[in-house]
């Protein structure tokens, strides 16, 4: 077998990023990263892990995680196999706040935005914690059944600011109702 490292500088001879491949693909043992990119200072930007040239992490661990300068974690995202996924209901891409909080949440299936049980796949957190937004997501495709929205923005207060209407990814809504709604404060409809 074939094993190479590689590591490119910045003009100022600075470490930009260092990879190591086994048999011309990217490929790391050892729950080690094979991909690893610097800031000028030094620091760790982000870390991939990768097995046989994809993207993979084995126990349910990320497959990339992108840092802030500070070292406090930005941004993970869980792949296996080349595919962005995850297993058991937990979100598959997390962003974080600068405080540890998190931001968004993705789940995916098998490369494609998707979550099971009428939950959304994709949510968006103040930073209180409430919930922003939220999207429905079946097979990569904004869709939700029982003539209920597929995209919801909410208020501080928690009351619907407005909403979509979805099936397999074309605006739609059944017996000729409008498919966006904005409501005012008080929960009457301001405009459709």
């Amino acid at each position: 077998m074939t094993y190479e490292y590689k590591v490119s500088h910045r003009s100022d001879g600075s470490v930009f990023q260092e990879e190591f491949y086994r048999e011309n693909d990217l490929h790391r043992e050892g729950d080690r990263p094979a991909r690893v990119s610097y800031r000028s200072d030094g620091s760790v930007a982000s870390e991939e892990f990768y097995k046989e040239g994809l993207e993979h992490r084995e126990g349910d661990r990320p497959a990339w995680v992108r840092y802030r300068a500070d070292g406090s974690v930005e941004r993970e995202t869980f792949y296996k196999e080349g595919l962005r996924h995850r297993e058991g209901d937990r979100p598959t891409v997390v962003w974080y706040r600068a405080d540890g909080s998190v931001g968004r949440e993705e789940f995916f299936k098998s490369g494609q935005l998707h979550r099971e049980g009428d939950r959304p796949a994709e949510v968006h957190y103040r930073a209180d914690g409430t919930v922003e937004g939220e999207w429905f997501w079946k097979e990569g495709l904004r869709h939700r059944e029982g003539d209920r929205p597929a995209v919801v923005r909410y208020r501080a207060d928690g009351t619907v600011e407005w909403e979509q209407f979805y099936k397999e990814g074309q605006h739609h809504r059944e017996g000729d109702r409008p498919a966006w709604v904005r409501y005012r404060a008080d929960g009457s409809v301001e405009r459709e």
